[in-house]
C-alpha cells in the first residue's frame, strides 16, 4: 500500500546524465517497493540521438559495415555509462539506434 500523503516536493533531480526519481523497484524476493533511483535523463538521450544524426549525415555514402564501425564505440560508452543501474530506459533510448542503422 503507498502513503499518498507523503511529501511530493521532491519529484526528480539531474546528476551527471542521470534523471533520479521515484519508481518502483522489485526486490530479491520478488516484491516492489518505493524508491528514488536513477535512469538515463531526457538530455542525455537526446545528445546520444544527437551523435548517430550527426554521424549519419556526415558519412551518407558509407556501407552500413563501415557506418556500423563508426557508431560502434560512441553507443558502446554511452550504454555502458547509463546501463549501471535501470536499463530498461537505456534500452527504449537504443531502439531509436536500431531503427535507424536499419
Amino acid at each position: 500500500m503507498i502513503n499518498t500523503k507523503e511529501s511530493t516536493s521532491i519529484k526528480s533531480s539531474y546528476s551527471f546524465g542521470y534523471t533520479f526519481c521515484r519508481r518502483y523497484i522489485r526486490n530479491k524476493q520478488g516484491k516492489f517497493f518505493n524508491c528514488f533511483s536513477p535512469a538515463v535523463s531526457k538530455s542525455a538521450g537526446q545528445g546520444l540521438r544527437y551523435r548517430i544524426k550527426e554521424i549519419r549525415t556526415r558519412y551518407k555514402i558509407v556501407s552500413i559495415t563501415e557506418l556500423a564501425k563508426l557508431m560502434n564505440p560512441v553507443i558502446r560508452g554511452w550504454f555502458n555509462y547509463f546501463s549501471k543501474f535501470i536499463v530498461g530506459s537505456a534500452k527504449r533510448i537504443l531502439t531509436y539506434v536500431n531503427f535507424t542503422i536499419a
